[in-house]
């Protein structure tokens, strides 16, 4: 069985896709059990295979998701659900998406993959970087994070298409990092009003980007702080003899 994407491309079917948009519906909807929701996962692919299709739509799909959490009661998960396919639709339609060196292609599977993140990491993510989206009333998820902090970083040197998609699979899977600044303002009209706020951490993000993660040394392999190139100073030895109330 396989699916036909709404850009017209067809893709082999995949049950946790359904899984995962479950799931996110009913933690929303605070409703989440695990149990019924590999339930829940299973009947929508037993109704799938019963239409006999070597093709369906991914339209389709989503209708059967709906009927099926009504058809078992998860009235709360059904609403979130279809909240959640509104305002994707209204986002698709809305003309507000712009294309990068990230495509929607390439984004799609991270849009349902599993959050990486424990409860303490995914609480700081929430505080901090994860923007408030006023037109969607919602704050970003982690994808959209990344997406745009990896655009913002990979706009300020030439990059290819290849390189941003590395670095965005790293960022995401918490392999690899930018500045934390980068994640929280990076792509937004703060970075463009104050530029030089950030030029320090965009070298380090290049320099990350390039797999720089330890900073170059000098010829004799000695780490010295100061301006590059400085004499190392050394500093003078403090004479206790020389404090008040020290002995001598």
């Amino acid at each position: 069985m396989n699916v036909r994407k709404r850009s017209g491309k067809v893709v082999p079917f995949d049950a946790g896709f359904i899984h995962r948009a479950i799931s996110l519906a009913a933690a929303a909807a605070g409703e989440r059990d695990e149990a019924a929701i590999d339930a829940m996962t299973q009947a929508v692919t037993d109704k799938l295979a019963a239409m006999g299709k070597e093709i369906i739509d991914i339209e389709k799909i989503q209708d059967t998701v709906e009927e099926t959490l009504f058809q078992q009661m998860h009235y709360q998960t059904a609403k979130a659900y279809i909240l959640y396919r509104m305002e994707k639709e209204k986002e698709r339609t809305s003309g507000t998406w712009k294309e990068g060196l990230l495509s929607r292609e390439f984004l799609s599977p991270y849009k349902h993959a599993p959050n990486p993140m424990g409860q303490l990491g995914a609480f700081v993510y929430t505080r901090t970087y994860s923007r408030f989206l006023p037109r969607l009333g919602r704050r970003e998820f982690w994808w959209e994070t990344v997406r745009r902090a990896v655009e913002y970083n990979c706009s300020l040197a030439p990059t290819s298409r290849s390189e941003a998609e590395k670095l965005f699979d790293n960022i995401y899977h918490l392999r690899q990092f930018l500045s934390g600044r980068t994640l929280w303002v990076g792509g937004t009209p703060v970075a463009d009003q104050y530029p030089h706020g950030q030029l320090q951490l965009r070298l380090y993000g290049h320099r990350r980007l390039l797999g720089l993660s330890r900073p170059l040394l000098p010829a004799d392999g000695r780490q010295r702080r100061g301006r590059p190139g400085a004499p190392e100073r050394r500093r003078p030895a403090a004479r206790r003899a020389d404090r008040p109330g020290d002995p001598p």
